[in-house]
């Protein structure tokens, strides 16, 4: 049978204490170390017996998009308009995925985002660097990020991150990072992603 341009038969699938058929045109089988895990229209079905136990990488994407390598590596949210982060690493801790991560982080003004500015570009940067500098007595510092992915009751993906300077300068203000989301679907990484 042919529905939608995809060629497949009905297949009984189970999520959580559901059950019941889908066209299995839709539906693609990914195998882990330890497991296979049903993809649903690109999504991991994701439930309380398979979370995080049976992830072996996997794909989180949109603004703050979170993607997590076979090897352990990891990219998570960062930097302006949406940006990324490359490296540190990703464990399953009882029912948690963990992500560890430290990147430089910097005062320097991004004026991209400031073209309106009436100060204008110069003025803007070295006022903007002069702020940050005597709020926290220094120009860049490593933060230590850390991601907890948690499963939530709707099979929806929370991820909760925090991070903080590793090195404050005393007496000054301390360079701290929070981030909350949820993601709807956790699906395999792209080919374009793998090959980055």
């Amino acid at each position: 049978m042919t529905i939608s341009g995809s060629t497949g038969k009905w297949s009984r699938i189970k999520w959580n204490d559901k059950s019941g058929w889908v066209f299995g045109g839709f539906l693609k089988r990914v195998t882990g170390n330890d497991s296979t895990l049903s993809v649903v229209n690109g999504c991991y079905q994701l439930n309380d017996s398979n979370f995080p136990s049976k992830i072996t990488e996997g794909n989180m994407s949109g603004c703050g998009s979170i993607t997590l390598y076979p090897d352990g590596k990891v990219t998570v949210p960062g930097g302006i308009s949406c940006g990324t982060i490359d490296g540190g690493s990703w464990t399953k801790e009882g029912k948690f995925i963990i992500i560890k991560i430290e990147n430089k982080e910097d005062g320097k003004c991004d004026f991209t985002s400031q073209m309106a500015s009436p100060e204008g570009r110069d003025n803007y940067i070295k006022k903007c660097e002069n702020e940050f500098m005597a709020q926290y007595g220094k120009l860049e510092t490593t933060v230590k990020r850390i991601y907890k992915l948690s499963l939530m009751d709707n099979g929806e993906i929370n991820v909760l991150g925090s991070g903080i300077d590793s090195s404050p300068v005393p007496g000054k203000g301390v360079i701290k990072y929070d981030y909350s989301n949820s993601f709807k679907c956790m699906g395999p990484i792209p080919d374009h992603v793998r090959k980055k």
